[in-house]
């Protein structure tokens, strides 16, 4: 296993999934070095996740650990990946703590020396970090702001506002511009002209139309940044090669000034340079954040070409180091900033970006089938396209299957070239070998199990068996979809399909025509391999005449059981009232009538109803057609009783509702008491047991949710991870997410 640093994500995951958690316990710097590991491979959960456990770790530990600098760093990182993960009120939560901890005066700076001081000033710029991001979500859903201000529209020469919800928004505009600012200040003042606070004020300056004091502070950065590089490059070779850097919260990020620890930090790369005696010398490589500070720096001052190059050499710096998914950071950044400082978005337009890929094909055509699709003599020429067409497009990460045929030569491909591969099964992986890999022979199934053996993850949609569902199949690739979307969000990339698909093929539940075709009506890129172009190239030179008798046959598609009854893929929400045990008798009936009032004005208020709704006390239950219908639901039901009198009903003032929601394949049937349609199975018994896991007042979904609400068209809403959590009765635990909407800056 090479060094922490330098691992790639499939070993990472191996390493994390195989630890001796009591071994861990005692060692904080393997939990310090492989959370930020993580972070720097773009994997913010899977940083959440390590992090978390080993903070609890530290703390049981008693209070010599809580009081350790080990403490002080684990908390910095948490608080970095939670950032990263989009779970800003967590991350802010913690970098508060290191910054009151540290005990810094705002005018004065920070009264403590060493690490911890060095980590306070991080945290104040993460603070930063955490309401620009706040702001951010703002400008993206608010197209009628321009610096966070309303735009005005003349009507009978009076200029007026478009509504009360355009005040609102800019007034948080302001608010979370005014704080970001003024954490980055503090963080500037506090590291002593460190650039990379400065760069992130300069850029936070810049998009909010404050171009003087922004160039004037970028002018400062910049000079900063070149003294550094200079610094490096005059460096004895013995001083350099064991003085650590800091690892980077990308100037880009707009996090805090680094993201590495005393124990973890990252060495400086190094170049070689001959001396005029012909003797090979060694000297520092340019800290490849210390580029990116520069180039984000430039933006600012509107020098887009300067830009352009400091960022390019950002970039093949972290890749030489295995960085390369840091530079998501300066990517994310860039796409922040584009709609507000033009020099960013044309900086962003000529960066050399991969891309996250959502493969699917058709698989090898089975034996017996009629007219030929794709038969085994085409594997070879299929085989080239797939790889020329991965390297074409740069695919950094992919999400997929692995059928026999199209989906197997992805994998291939791409682990040739070191991407990261995902592998997401429809149904158990015993059941998916025998529909969908062992029909085409032996040879076939070595390659399915050598290709999951190096994947990063393999992931099953759900537990239960194909039983010749569809349905499962469609269930997948909308997972497969989502879970590209989401990913290349977090690298701050473009999401893409790419597939090999025969242009005859019929878009069947589940088939890889009707996943390219749920793609493009999620407004997304499509890059298709043509099967029919492959096969036409390849016949002339294989001498094949294909078969026109017969019909198409699919091989993954197999008669249902005499006993099965179909599941269709629906969005399961559960909600009750916490407390609500504690409503006195008299009370009873006024919270029915109240709890239930808004229940129905909220069903009555949304365009998309539930095809199965049913109440008991204050719990609810209700089943969707699509998860768009159901997260509207879930949100403004939340929004509604936030203006309840809940003690006028006999209940605290704090009392909130908790949603849970999930989805997933399941049944349906006519229940023969109440004589109307009832869904049951085990995506049901989820959704019941994400509920009384989440918080009051929140909405929590499972990754599932998550990934199916990002696989669609709309951009109305998130969902922010929140960690692994023990589900309710014993149901295990599982990822989970908090939805809101998506302009919501909290």
């Amino acid at each position: 296993m090479p060094p922490a640093r330098h691992i790639s994500l499939a070993a990472l995951i191996r390493e994390w999934e195989a630890r001796d958690a009591a071994a861990w316990a005692g060692s904080p710097d393997k939990y310090i070095t492989l959370g930020i590991r993580a972070v720097e491979l773009a994997e913010p959960t899977r940083a959440v996740d390590i992090l978390r456990e080993g903070l609890a770790a530290l703390e049981a530990g008693g209070p010599a650990f809580g009081r350790s600098e080990a403490r002080i760093s684990m908390q910095y990182a948490l608080a970095l990946a939670w950032a990263r993960c989009g779970s800003l009120r967590e991350a802010e939560k913690l970098a508060r703590e290191i910054v009151s901890r540290a005990r810094i005066d705002a005018g004065r700076g920070i009264t403590r020396e060493g690490e911890t001081a060095a980590m306070a000033a991080d945290a104040l710029a993460l603070l930063g970090s955490v309401a620009k991001k706040r702001w951010g979500r703002v400008v993206r859903g608010s197209r009628f702001l321009v610096h966070g201000q309303p735009r005005t529209a003349k009507v009978r020469s009076a200029p007026v506002r478009a509504s009360e919800e355009e005040d609102r928004l800019a007034a948080e505009l302001r608010t979370q511009g005014d704080l970001a600012e003024k954490h980055y200040r503090q963080a500037w003042r506090a590291s002593k002209g460190d650039p990379f606070p400065g760069v992130n004020l300069a850029s936070m300056l810049a998009a909010r139309g404050k171009a003087t004091e922004a160039r004037a502070v970028a002018e400062r950065v910049l000079r900063a940044v070149n003294k550094r590089l200079a610094a490096m490059t005059e460096q004895e070779p013995e001083a350099s090669a064991t003085g650590p850097d800091h690892q980077r919260e990308a100037s880009a990020t707009g996090g805090g000034a680094r993201a590495g620890h005393s124990t973890g930090r990252s060495r400086a790369g190094h170049s070689t340079r001959r001396s005029r005696s012909g003797h090979s010398i060694s000297r520092p490589a340019p800290d490849p954040w210390l580029l990116a500070c520069a180039g984000e720096a430039c933006v600012a001052l509107s020098r887009v070409d300067e830009a352009v190059e400091w960022y390019e050499k950002s970039r093949a710096g972290m890749e030489r180091a295995g960085d390369a998914g840091n530079f998501a950071a300066a990517r994310i950044q860039l796409r922040l900033f584009a709609p507000l400082i033009p020099a960013a978005a044309d900086v962003l337009a000529r960066l050399r970006s991969p891309v996250v890929a959502a493969y699917t094909g058709h698989m090898i055509d089975a034996p017996g089938r009629g007219k030929e699709r794709f038969p085994p003599w085409l594997e070879p020429a299929a085989a080239r396209a797939v790889a020329q067409a991965v390297k074409r497009l740069d695919v950094a990460a992919a999400y997929g299957s692995a059928a026999c045929g199209a989906d197997i030569l992805f994998l291939e491909a791409l682990q040739r070239r070191g991407a990261e591969t995902h592998v997401i099964l429809p149904f158990p992986k015993a059941d998916f070998t025998r529909v969908s890999v062992a029909f085409a022979g032996e040879t076939w199934l070595t390659r399915f199990h050598a290709v999951l053996d190096k994947a990063a993850s393999v992931t099953e949609a759900t537990g239960e068996p194909y039983d010749g569902d569809h349905e499962v199949f469609a269930y997948a690739n909308d997972f497969i979809a989502g879970a590209a979307a989401l990913r290349a969000e977090r690298l701050g990339v473009e999401a893409v399909a790419l597939t090999l698909l025969d242009a005859e093929a019929l878009a069947r539940p589940g088939g890889a025509r009707d996943a390219e075709q749920r793609w493009l009506a999620a407004g997304r890129r499509v890059e298709r391999i043509a099967l029919e172009v492959v096969r036409e190239r390849a016949g002339t030179v294989h001498g094949s005449r294909f078969a026109v008798h017969g019909q198409p046959r699919t091989a993954n598609y197999e008669p249902r059981t005499a006993h099965h009854k179909p599941r269709t893929v629906k969005a399961m929400l559960f909600a009750d009232v916490v407390g609500y045990s504690r409503v006195a008798e008299g009370n009873a009936p006024a919270f029915f009538v109240t709890f239930l009032g808004l229940v129905s004005k909220v069903l009555k208020g949304g365009a998309a109803k539930p095809v199965f709704q049913n109440t008991w006390g204050d719990g609810l239950f209700m089943v969707f057609d699509h998860v768009t219908a159901a997260a509207d639901v879930a949100l403004r039901l939340l929004e509604e009783v936030r203006g309840v009198d809940w003690p006028a009903l006999g209940l605290e003032r704090e009392t909130g509702v908790r949603v849970g929601l999930h989805a997933g394949p399941v049944f349906s049937a006519t229940d023969p008491i109440v004589r109307r349609r009832n869904f049951f199975g085990s995506h049901v018994n989820r959704a019941a047991r994400i509920e009384p896991v989440a918080a009051p007042g929140a909405a929590f979904v499972s990754e599932a949710f998550a990934a199916t609400l990002a696989a669609g068209a709309s951009r109305d809403f998130a969902c922010d991870y929140i960690g692994v959590i023990t589900l309710a009765k014993g149901f295990g635990a599982a990822p989970l997410y908090r939805l809101r909407r998506a302009t919501e800056a909290e």
